[in-house]
């Protein structure tokens, strides 16, 4: 298995080189695992704000043409007698993954901006132009996707890490491209955590 640091792989410089090319924003490779980090805290927060016990909620990535990119997906899973039941969290790279009864959140939805400005604010103090935040996150996911399915091999996994912030991987199976993607650390407790919820 060959892991690799998100900042010691080739994702920086290509999600500033399209942000730059394509969409006129410039922001430097360094800023990427800052990114990344609230990218996944903000995704984190939203779903964790908008979930509910009779449905999946899934926040979704997509192109301009719509076609999915990524995806996170709360759900709650009743329990019996005097269980309470809990929740799961996923994240994925196929839109098969989304359940097809999910309330659907999108990236470019407005109601959703203020959870990444809240995240990058509370971790590291900078704001983002609402009108790019959709552009800068979706960006990044297309980039982390696409490093996967270039550095997929038959013989080994290899994938990407921000340590206790996210996992990332890749392997050529049969025929077929397999990627994963997993939140480390405290946001998969965060959302899990009944008590914690209905504190806030």
């Amino acid at each position: 298995m060959a892991i690799r640091k998100l900042m010691e792989t080739t994702i920086p410089e290509t999600w500033s080189q399209e942000l730059d090319d394509v969409y006129d924003n410039i922001l430097h490779p360094t800023a990427c695992e800052k990114i990344a980090n609230t990218l996944v805290d903000g995704v984190t927060a939203c779903l964790n704000a908008m979930k509910r016990q009779d449905k999946p909620v899934a926040f979704v990535f997509e192109e301009i043409n719509e076609n999915f990119i990524a995806g996170a997906v709360v759900e709650y899973h009743a329990g019996k007698s005097d269980d309470p039941g809990n929740w799961s969290y996923i994240w994925t790279f196929s839109a098969d993954d989304i359940p097809d009864n999910a309330k659907i959140v999108k990236a470019n939805d407005l109601s959703t901006h203020n959870f990444f400005t809240s995240a990058s604010m509370r971790k590291y103090s900078f704001t983002i132009d609402p009108e790019s935040i959709s552009v800068i996150y979706t960006v990044f996911m297309k980039t982390l996707s696409k490093y996967l399915e270039d550095n997929a091999t038959k013989d080994d996994i290899n994938g990407v890490e921000i340590p206790g912030i996210l996992q990332a991987q890749s392997a050529i199976e049969g025929d077929e491209i397999v990627k994963s993607i997993e939140p480390l650390g405290e946001v998969k407790v965060l959302i899990k955590d009944d008590a914690a919820i209905e504190k806030k």
